[in-house]
């Protein structure tokens, strides 16, 4: 598949299109250069607003370059051409106390409306990295009710609602 790696990311357009042709792959932290100014606009059109700064975003990036982060592009490929339509990042961790070793999916973002079979694909290639990374669960954090719906229908569980509470230092 042949792709413009240095183009911006695209805008959604105003329709925003239902995406169902996709297809969803884990780059390497070679390819990743190849494709910094597409993940650097998606990154950031991602990150929350509370923790978006131009360092955040590079800390983002450097973490995709040295391999502890993973970036996922998610293509659009119905059209004549292929176009990056999204991304995903997961990170692997290994609890410290419990030993156990996860797949945390820290963002899943496109520009166009993305159908529930379409993300299910990408999901499952999420599943089988895990997997093949000696991961026993993946972990994903979410306040999007179309997201925890998708979610519960491919198995997730809600286990715990996450608390947090801003620190002031002054």
């Amino acid at each position: 598949m042949k792709v413009d790696a240095t183009a911006e990311a695209p805008k959604a357009s105003s329709s925003r299109e239902r995406l169902k042709n996709i297809q969803f792959r884990m780059l390497s932290p070679l390819e990743v250069s190849k494709f910094w100014n597409v993940l650097k606009a998606l990154v950031h059109d991602a990150m929350p607003e509370d923790l978006l700064t131009d360092e955040s975003v590079l800390r983002v990036l450097n973490c995709f370059l040295s391999g502890k982060c993973q970036a996922w592009l998610l293509f659009d490929i119905g059209g004549e051409e292929p176009r990056v339509a999204g991304m995903s990042w997961t990170r692997l961790v290994t609890d410290e106390v419990y030993g156990v070793r996860s797949c945390v999916i820290e963002m899943a973002y496109a520009y166009d409306f993305i159908t529930e079979p379409a993300w299910a694909r990408a999901y499952k290639q999420i599943e089988i990295f895990a997997r093949d990374s000696g991961c026993s669960r993946i972990v994903a954090y979410s306040n999007v009710a179309r997201v925890i719906e998708m979610a519960e229908k491919l198995g997730f569980q809600i286990q715990h609602v996450m608390l947090a509470r801003e620190v002031n230092n002054g």
